[in-house]
């Protein structure tokens, strides 16, 4: 993860590990442990919750609270904990990468973030033209701020102006998010620091399956994935539970899938059944697919 995010895994393991000694940690306590006492939540609900995250690890935690919704609002808050401070220390690699940690600056080869952006050539006139959509099961709102970041100091305009052009292209978040991102308005600011009212806030944005139907979020998604020409699927995990709320398949007329496959075996493309859901399947990175491919270009 180049801007510092941790992985679907790395996600689950540290808010484990970061619960390892609740309640009762000699000396001071991690991050999410403060947090936990300070929320008022049972502590026998606390330790209940992280023994039995760590007995699912071949689940993603959306899945897990999928299957045990008596977790679902201190999951939601652990993740949400788990994820602003990672916000705030994103803030470096996007803008000033040449200021950031050295294990940070040997991830930031593989961001994909500015060139993504220059692809597109995005203008304050030309922002989009309605002909992209982007679709995300992450949490957390890099892409966009990065890309509000970029629009808003090169055109000049207004907050409230460029969030009016920004809105072109949408970005759609499945399981839902950090908080609404408006810098123009009243959503939960990037970089906020860790405090219990800005973790609640965050996780009342946070959704699992059933939930991302009510909002009409896979809707959306619909009305995307039929308006598209060419769908890609980049840094993609393919579990079963994401694919099938899609209803993308290969060979579906009209449409092109694409898809990065980085590192994956034949058998583990065989036992994903790629070929079902994608017709290309490109063993590249994110940048090595957009640098390699024109789908942007």
């Amino acid at each position: 993860m180049p801007y510092g995010f941790p992985s679907s895994d790395e996600l689950k393991e540290r808010i484990i590990s970061s619960l390892e000694s609740f309640p009762k940690r000699a000396g001071p306590g991690t991050s999410l442990e403060t947090l936990m006492h300070a929320s008022g939540i049972d502590a026998d609900h606390v330790e209940e919750f992280r023994d039995e995250l760590a007995g699912a690890p071949h689940i993603t935690i959306d899945r897990f609270l999928q299957n045990r919704p008596n977790f679902e609002s201190i999951g939601k808050l652990a993740i949400a904990a788990t994820l602003i401070p990672f916000e705030h220390d994103s803030i470096i690699p996007l803008f000033s990468p040449w200021k950031a940690r050295p294990e940070i600056q040997a991830r930031l080869a593989e961001g994909w973030y500015r060139y993504f952006a220059g692809q597109l050539n995005l203008s304050a006139t030309d922002w989009g033209r309605g002909l992209l959509t982007i679709v995300t099961y992450n949490y957390d709102r890099s892409l966009e701020h990065y890309l509000f970041t970029i629009l808003k100091s090169s055109c000049g305009k207004s907050a409230e102006e460029c969030w009016k052009i920004f809105r072109g292209i949408p970005i759609i978040h499945v399981y839902g998010q950090l908080g609404l991102y408006n810098p123009a308005g009243t959503g939960l600011v990037y970089g906020s620091p860790l405090e219990l009212p800005i973790a609640r806030e965050a996780a009342k944005n946070i959704w699992i399956m059933h939930e991302s139907k009510d909002q009409g979020v896979i809707q959306q998604v619909h009305e995307a994935i039929r308006e598209a020409e060419i769908i890609c699927f980049l840094g993609f995990g393919y579990h079963r539970e994401n694919l099938a709320p899609l209803e993308i398949e290969s060979g579906m007329s009209g449409k092109t899938v694409l898809g990065t496959a980085r590192g994956l075996t034949k058998g583990e493309r065989r036992r994903l059944d790629l070929d079902r859901y994608v017709d290309h399947a490109l063993d590249f990175s994110i940048l090595e697919f957009l640098r390699q491919t024109d789908v942007i270009g």
